[in-house]
């Protein structure tokens, strides 16, 4: 989700020849990993339960045949049951008989049923432990809770499998653990690191063993992340990995998805690729057999826009998650594929389908994948610009709207900037199990007292294209400015 824009290279000859370098890197890495293996640039996509809980036959086929056109054959639904901190119960996705636990509904039937209906394959994840960010894997205490928690893991899902597989077998292909592993700033020490390492192995293991007893050719995937800043190094992060490797008892069949964590802000675009080619090189050098695959992530929020740190933003919406620009998604897979023989991503569903989107994003990144051309249309940037009070009882409160801006795909965030730095942003926004789908519309901005600043506003398309109105000046008794168009 970020860049880094601290180099800028402003000669023309310079671009094009660090565009070769990328793209002949890219080719080479590419052929290492067998693209004629590959097939399709993405094959696996993940699911959360929660969107889907409410989808009709109609947005399960919508999203199928979504998913089909992009060349996607795979589906990893990202659990299959959950608690909230506290509560007694836990919440499936499936009828289980398991103690304590309740169905929230049976996405899981929808899901087999229509996988199979579109030749799909599926993946099922376990549950979800929302305290798993608190535990300390170093110490003793938990790592029992660690080990217990997989040891539920694996009673989940011989339950799932017992329930699905006879039914559903050539779609119900593998499992998904969802315990997400990364660089704890432990790994710097190395007594601290092996104990991560060995009671991270322990529980694997037992997980492995217990799936073995039911399904022993079916693959267990996981996908761990890594963030380049103030966790541990990327060294002492390859030497974790190589213990826990050799201590885990992976099958051929089992498979690392790391995530390339671009849209957790937790690398960019000059970072991650030398991550991504050490998980490559520790499973080579552990003797171990795992599968090289990536999750790549197509979401970013507010503050990973943009150089780390530099932009203050102000905005309502500065916790939401919104899609990620697919030049910079397109660029992700690229990297992803220098090391991986699969791609699986986080996710199509959720950011990038018109089922639960603007249908720009899928129209677009569909068309390159066709074609491999890549839209340099920019937006037509709006006719006027409103202002005013929205509140007139907070009258500090700044609603900013526009007119007349459109692009060729779809709008997909819209840019405020004041005295020409980033001050906010306006997003997309998805269904999200909602019911609404719209373009950007408007800024709100509390505590408004800025008259006489510069204002402008840069439309951004989905493929990243941004346009920029003239400057215009807001203020607090309101008004309208409308531009000349060229």
């Amino acid at each position: 989700m970020r860049t880094n824009r601290q180099t800028r290279c402003t000669g023309q000859s310079l671009r094009w020849h660090i565009v070769s370098i990328v793209f002949l890197a890219t080719l080479f890495f590419s052929s290492h990993v067998g693209a004629e293996e590959r097939g399709a640039r993405i094959y696996g996509n993940f699911i959360q339960p929660w969107l889907c809980v409410t989808w009709s036959d109609d947005q399960w086929n919508h999203e199928f045949e979504t998913m089909k056109s992009l060349g996607i054959e795979a589906v990893i639904l990202g659990y299959s049951a959950s608690h909230q901190l506290g509560s007694p119960l836990w919440e499936t996705y499936y009828p289980s008989r398991l103690p304590d636990t309740l169905m929230v509904a049976n996405v899981l039937e929808s899901l087999f049923h229509h996988a199979k209906n579109h030749g799909f394959k599926v993946y099922v994840g376990s549950e979800i432990h929302h305290d798993w960010w608190n535990w300390n894997l170093a110490t003793q205490r938990d790592a029992k809770k660690f080990l217990d928690a997989m040891t539920l893991s694996a009673a989940f899902l011989r339950e799932i499998y017992e329930i699905y597989h006879p039914r559903y077998p050539e779609v119900f292909v593998g499992f998904f653990c969802t315990f997400e592993i990364w660089n704890h700033a432990d790994w710097n020490q190395k007594e601290l690191r092996e104990f991560h390492a060995d009671h991270l192995s322990q529980g694997f293991n037992a997980l492995i063993e217990a799936l073995d007893t039911v399904a022993p050719d079916l693959p267990l995937l996981f996908s761990p992340f890594s963030t380049a800043f103030g966790f541990a190094s990327l060294d002492n992060t390859r030497e974790f990995y190589l213990t826990f490797l050799e201590k885990t008892r992976f099958r051929q069949q089992d498979g690392m998805l790391p995530m390339d964590n671009i849209g957790g802000g937790g690398q960019m675009l000059n970072t991650v690729q030398d991550w991504s080619k050490m998980y490559a090189e520790v499973i080579k050098l552990s003797g171990n057999k795992l599968k090289v695959y990536a999750n790549v992530e197509n979401f970013v929020k507010p503050h990973h826009i943009g150089t780390r740190g530099q932009y203050p933003i102000h905005n309502f919406q500065d916790d939401y998650i919104g899609s990620m620009t697919l030049g910079r998604f397109i660029r992700q897979i690229e990297i992803a594929e220098m090391h991986a023989t699969k791609i699986f991503v986080f996710s199509i569903s959720h950011y990038y389908s018109p089922v639960n989107n603007i249908e720009g994003f899928h129209r677009a990144l569909l068309r390159y994948f066709q074609t491999g051309e890549r839209d340099d249309e920019f937006p037509v940037a709006p006719q006027t610009v409103s202002f005013g009070s929205h509140n007139m009882e907070t009258p500090n409160e700044m609603h900013i709207t526009w007119e007349g801006a459109s692009d060729n795909n779809g709008i997909a965030r819209v840019h405020l900037y004041k005295d020409d730095r980033l001050h906010a942003m306006s997003w997309a926004v998805r269904r999200d199990g909602g019911s609404g789908i719209t373009e950007p519309t408007f800024f709100c901005l509390p505590n408004f007292q800025d008259n006489g600043a510069d204002y402008r506003l840069g439309i951004i398309d989905v493929w990243g294209n941004e346009t920029l109105t003239p400057t215009f000046k807001v203020f607090q008794d309101g008004g309208q400015v409308e531009f000349t168009r060229k």
